[in-house]
């Protein structure tokens, strides 16, 4: 049973401030909530949503859940955006399927929901937790709920899970709250003379279920693990429960806490390595260099930290570059300002009234720590302080209330006014998160208005400026578009993934000079990062430069085998080479990779009916002594790239009938693809004397006459 420090209670008295916390309070909250919210209807589908959900065939079909909680790829169209995020899948594809296509209010509507939910849930954690009260929660989760930080998150379809698993981490600390140590004691209970049978029923058996209802509640059955788990299953980062439990434990409740905290300990451990170890190869190349991004994190806490208080320039992007040495000043500021909350932690833990207040602070750095730990692709994104919010949006609530009971309470002549001064203070905070977060929710309605705004608060990073031009292409405005590019390109990105979204945007306005720059920039920066090989590859396919493209789209599948886009180019290429056995070699591999890609079908569909025609001209030539069978055969041959085999094909044709002039020039056509110029041309020499008016010869031997006449390299 869960023992706890003494909960310092409200005064009982029954008074004006309590009925306006009670009932009047939450009423507003919730009216003004719906008010600030409305607009956030109106948001749509933005950047990763397009992977995820908008070209996520795997999201089509509801019978397709099952795979989303054992292959990983069915998260996104491309390996880069894949993560092992099942649940949070598994509700895209319901919405998909309730709207009949992927319409972004209804995937609004159903975030907003689990936002809802979340908020519940936070308010009664926030009651629960020992020196709180409901007012500490209701101001909480008004904080929590009107902060504009928290939009960066709701408005972004793609970070549900972030949502879903702060549910999670709610509903599991509840619920280790509340069972067993704040259920009934008994269920069934009756004392007196029983008036009816059913009274008589209870004298009897009531000892008797209650002793089962006891033994029920005390079984080690670990409820609380269930809702983390399932949070955990639609954002990782759910696996934060375990220490926040731990601290929880060491600040209330310091009875066998080794013991107690090892099942959440083992399962949330166990799932963040088995996810991370599962997950990591997906964007191999892009991640930042494991020591710069640790000397950052400190830096990128304390911008988080001062963004809840200053929350003035939010940005879709952020500019802050990873440093590069330990001793950077940049990287001390941060570890002095992240030593400080440390401090401050530990300093409030000290007094029984401020441990709240030093849990919270707690709840925000470690709910930072499974982003920070590991190296991401950018190192700052405020999506990412999401659950962190909670911790210092609790510890704010926390420390007003402290403040303004100590004050009624130094003068309670003046309650009355300590009460108004202080409300009047929260109405004013709680006035300037409603007017930034409705102003944030404007800037995600759509892509335009999003990266306008992220190129302004983000001035350094060449994204914002690069996503607003297509934006402004897809609105034709092409013009404005190439300037905000050749601002981007100016800021040297030096990133491969940058790199690669500036080379598609300016082939979007058809400057290829600019595109191939650009391309060739992203190999140079990102040696490791497939993306550039594959899409640089499927760009010179369009530009017809096969030759070029094949090695770039080989080496792509062998930095990542899941680069569906390289297969694709593969594919292409040695189609329009007519290489059906290498065709069909990819399009195997791909297809054991993803059975469900409907280009490898259909490559493999093709390349197995060029080999079944080879079979059936093979068993017609073996039993035909017509020379057209031979003829069919070696046509066969060398379009599946069995040039010797052609040529042997032509030569029992003319076994048959020797005067063939057709066969001469088959002969002559694998002669050349084998590289054999002169015996090409003695074939076509000899087609021509066959049947000297066979134009296709004519035009032949010209082409291998100047092909032989130009100077060696």
């Amino acid at each position: 049973m869960n023992v706890y420090n003494k909960t310092i209670e409200p005064s009982s008295e029954k008074s004006t401030s309590d009925f306006l916390f009670w009932w009047l309070a939450p009423i507003l909250a919730l009216l003004v909530g719906l008010g600030i919210w409305s607009n956030h209807f109106e948001c749509g589908f933005h950047t990763t949503d397009i992977h995820t959900i908008v070209n996520n065939e795997a999201i089509d079909s509801l019978r397709n859940i099952p795979r989303f909680f054992v292959d990983p790829r069915t998260s996104a169209d491309q390996s880069e955006y894949d993560n092992y995020q099942p649940l949070l899948t598994t509700t895209f594809s319901i919405d998909y399927h309730v709207a009949d296509k992927a319409l972004p209010q209804v995937f609004q509507i159903d975030t907003f929901v689990w936002f809802l939910l979340q908020l519940a849930a936070m308010y009664l954690l926030f009651a629960l937790i020992p020196g709180s009260d409901h007012r500490c929660a209701l101001l909480g989760a008004a904080i929590f709920a009107f902060h504009p930080v928290a939009a960066e998150t709701v408005n972004y379809i793609s970070r549900r899970g972030s949502i879903m698993g702060a549910f999670g981490v709610l509903a599991g600390m509840i619920v280790w709250l509340v069972w067993p140590a704040r259920l009934p004691a008994r269920i069934v209970y009756f004392e007196g003379v029983p008036q009816s049978s059913w009274d008589a029923f209870r004298k009897k058996w009531s000892p008797q279920i209650n002793s089962w209802y006891q033994t029920i509640i005390h079984l080690p059955l670990g409820l609380y693990l269930i809702p983390v788990a399932l949070g955990m299953l639609a954002d990782p980062t759910a696996a934060v429960f375990a220490p926040i439990l731990l601290v929880f434990m060491l600040l209330f409740d310091r009875k066998r806490v080794a013991l107690r905290i090892l099942p959440a300990g083992l399962v949330c451990g166990a799932y963040w390595v088995f996810q991370t170890a599962f997950t990591r190869r997906f964007a191999a190349g892009l991640r930042q260099p494991l020591f710069p991004w640790l000397f950052t994190q400190p830096l990128v806490a304390i911008r988080y930290f001062y963004s809840f208080f200053v929350p003035l320039h939010l940005s879709a992007v952020g500019d802050l570059p990873v440093v590069a040495h330990f001793w950077s000043p940049a990287a001390v500021a941060g570890y002095a300002g992240l030593a400080a909350i440390g401090w401050l932690a530990v300093a409030s833990a000290r007094r029984a009234e401020w441990r709240t207040v030093s849990f919270g602070l707690w709840w925000f750095l470690i709910a930072l720590a499974p982003t920070s730990l590991i190296p991401q692709t950018v190192p700052e994104d405020n999506q990412r302080m999401y659950l962190a919010m909670a911790g210092l949006a609790f510890s704010l609530s926390r420390t007003v209330w402290i403040f303004i009971d100590k004050t009624a309470a130094a003068a309670p002549s003046k309650r009355i006014l300590a009460l108004s001064a202080g409300g009047a203070l929260v109405l004013m905070l709680l006035a300037g998160c409603c007017w930034e977060t409705y102003q944030r929710n404007k800037v995600w309605t759509s892509e335009i208005s999003l990266w306008e705004d992220a190129k302004e608060q983000s001035p350094r990073n060449p994204v914002g400026y690069i996503r607003y031009a297509n934006a402004l292409i897809a609105d034709d405005a092409t013009d404005e578009a190439y300037q905000n590019l050749e601002r981007a390109a100016s800021l040297k990105p030096e990133n491969a993934a940058a790199e690669v979204e500036l080379a598609q945007a300016f082939d979007s306005v058809s400057r290829n000079e600019e595109a191939e720059k650009h391309f060739r920039l992203a190999l140079a920066s990102g040696p490791r990062y497939s993306p550039a090989f594959s899409e640089f590859a499927q760009w010179l396919v369009v530009q017809r430069r096969l030759g070029e493209a094949l090695p770039l789209a080989t080496h792509a599948v062998e930095l990542n085998p899941w680069d569906m886009v390289a297969r694709h180019v593969l594919l292409n290429i040695y189609s329009a080479e007519n290489d059906w056995g290498q065709v069909k070699r990819v399009a195997d591999e791909t297809l054991w990779l993803d059975p469900g890609d409907a280009s490898a079908q259909h490559a493999r569909v093709i390349a197995q009916s060029v080999f079944d025609e080879l079979r059936a001209a093979r068993r017609d030539a073996e039993r035909s002594t017509n020379p057209s069978d031979y003829l069919k055969l070696s046509v066969s041959y060398y379009q599946n790239r069995q040039f010797q085999e052609s040529i042997e094909a032509c030569r029992q044709a003319l076994a048959i009938r020797p005067d063939l002039a057709e066969a001469y020039s088959n002969m002559a056509a694998a002669e050349y693809a084998l590289g054999h110029l002169d015996k090409a041309e003695a074939d076509l020499r000899e087609t021509l004397r066959l049947r000297p008016n066979l134009q296709v010869a004519k035009n032949n031997l010209d082409y291998m006459l100047w092909l032989k006449a130009q100077p060696k390299k």
